[in-house]
């Protein structure tokens, strides 16, 4: 197998395209690639959680994590005031809400959930689906997250579901209908 020469490729291909040439600069952390499976595993609510890129690896800027929903588990619609969420459905269905309407994601799919819409999903399907999570700023969505992650196994008392929510910007809301 040839071995690439990605900065001879990239400054060619900025050269046929009229750009300055690439930026080859050091972004402050160290970059690693995680592979399937790996990473930090937690439980969140019956789902199961893979993180991949904790806030801390990006300097608080982003958290990325993989999360296998069975089927019928979901993430009741809430609604975040420091955080944007975009999600890629890998597999499986899902029945997404969004403000008020309820919309159909399937492998492929990305979804934007910007700060401050109400938002939530549910897994449609017969079979476990992967969604991966990119969350930015990550920081306080992370240690949300861990804590979350703290909570034994089983359905959560609704109002310490809620103050824990509350207590990191995010506002639970009721099932929609």
């Amino acid at each position: 197998m040839p071995i690439l020469n990605w900065r001879r490729i990239c400054s060619y291909v900025a050269v046929v395209c009229g750009t300055a040439g690439p930026v080859w600069a050091d972004p402050g952390h160290d970059a690693f690639v995680v592979g399937v499976g790996d990473g930090l595993v937690m439980s969140q609510l019956g789902h199961t959680a893979f993180e991949k890129v904790s806030a801390d690896a990006s300097d608080a800027a982003y958290y990325v994590f993989s999360l296998i929903s069975p089927p019928g588990f979901g993430i009741p619609p809430h609604i975040h005031t420091a955080e944007d969420e975009i999600i890629y459905v890998a597999s499986g269905d899902y029945e997404i809400i969004l403000g008020s309407e309820s919309l159909q994601a399937g492998p492929g799919s990305i979804l934007n959930f910007a700060r401050g819409t109400a938002h939530g999903f549910a897994n449609v399907g017969n079979t476990s689906g992967e969604t991966i999570w990119t969350v930015t700023p990550g920081g306080n969505f992370q240690a949300f997250f861990h804590e979350l992650a703290a909570f034994p196994p089983g359905p959560p008392d609704p109002a310490v579901l809620g103050e824990l929510f509350g207590r990191y910007g995010i506002e639970l809301l009721p099932p929609p209908g």
